[in-house]
């Protein structure tokens, strides 16, 4: 019985495909092909081109964060061991307070403004002279002379007070954070980082101790220096339109930044320092809270590190470096750089060479 509904078809019956259609559909798949590989790989090109710039970029950066913390850092212990070989050379008696004064202020002149250079006794008696701007120096006195009052006179142009500027009581020097952390040591080392007393803002001391004929501690020198001084290093980094940069101690509590937003909480007469977590700049905040889920805690970072997070809808580069010197500091650079901030150029490259293969596949 033969199936009239599916007849099989004769052999002539058979459509057979154009030679056109034959000849421009394999033609037009391997063309297709061709432009969709020569997309990907510009894609995956552009992306590769960004990540090593970025690292590139970024590595830059850090080396020259490094070596100015380290040139910053060392200056005030090459000015404290020549007051100290001074000192012990009997050229300077640091119980004559007018000579005292006159030594330091003509050797600040040598620093950057923001630098204070004071020396405390045992008998809570302090002088020091701070570098407030270019030519312009304040005198800073505690002893019997001023009833043990914190003030803070203006110098003149030969270096003598000219004006009572401020006075108030304050603890006394041998009780302060730069004091005592020579006295612990016996040997130089920085101070914790402590709120100042003549200026706004926290600073940290290079402390030194000076000792009498019998080995007994006379007294401590130091040089202080504000963090602003390195937020305002950080901020002239050509880093990206809106990378950042910040260093942090190990408990968390942000030491500069080059975020034009405050590190430092102000209450009244007290400023203190905020952690990298709570700053109010949402870069850092991410980048710190991406690194304690990493670590578990800033104390954990203990060799350099470059990661990629995603926040705020794009990839963000993450590079953590340990920075330390011989007398104790310990600190983390960190430096934050968004993808978006190199990808625009390479994108368009992109887009351009899409177009230009869309275009050349219509054609063909």
């Amino acid at each position: 019985m033969v199936n009239r509904r599916f007849p099989w078809p004769r052999s002539g019956d058979r459509r057979r495909i154009p030679l056109g259609v034959m000849l421009t559909v394999p033609f037009a798949l391997l063309l297709s092909g061709a432009v969709g590989l020569t997309g990907w790989l510009s894609i995956r090109n552009g992306r590769e081109n960004v990540e090593q710039l970025e690292i590139a970029l970024s590595e830059q950066i850090n080396a020259r964060i490094q070596t100015h913390l380290h040139d910053y850092l060392d200056a005030p212990y090459v000015l404290m061991d020549a007051f100290a070989a001074t000192i012990d050379s009997g050229a300077i008696d640091v119980d004559d307070d007018i000579a005292l004064q006159n030594f330091f202020w003509h050797q600040i002149q040598q620093t950057s403004p923001g630098s204070t250079v004071l020396y405390g006794d045992r008998q809570a008696a302090v002088v020091g002279i701070h570098h407030q701007s270019e030519g312009d120096y304040l005198l800073l006195r505690q002893n019997e002379a001023t009833e043990f009052r914190w003030n803070v006179y203006e110098l003149d142009d030969v270096g003598q007070p000219s004006q009572l500027l401020k006075s108030s009581d304050r603890p006394e020097q041998r009780f302060r954070p730069w004091y005592l952390a020579a006295e612990r040591a016996q040997q130089p080392m920085w101070s914790p980082i402590f709120p100042a007393q003549s200026v706004s803002g926290s600073v940290v001391t290079a402390a030194q101790p000076v000792f009498d004929a019998r080995g007994e501690l006379k007294g401590v020198l130091g040089f202080t220096i504000t963090l602003s001084q390195i937020s305002n290093f950080l901020r002239e980094l050509a880093i990206s339109s809106s990378g950042r940069a910040f260093v942090v101690e190990p408990s968390g509590d942000l030491v500069a930044s080059s975020s034009p937003r405050s590190p430092f909480i102000s209450a009244e007469d007290d400023t203190t320092r905020g952690s990298a977590i709570a700053h109010s700049d949402p870069a850092i905040q991410a980048a710190s809270r991406f690194l304690l889920q990493q670590f578990g805690s800033f104390e954990r970072i203990d060799a350099a590190s470059q990661q990629w997070f995603p926040w705020n809808g794009q990839r963000h580069l993450v590079e953590v470096t340990p920075f330390r010197d011989d007398r104790g500091l310990e600190w983390l650079v960190v430096l934050v750089i968004p993808e978006s901030d190199f990808a625009a150029d390479i994108q368009a490259n992109t887009r351009r060479t899409m177009v230009l293969c869309g275009i050349a596949l219509a054609i063909a």
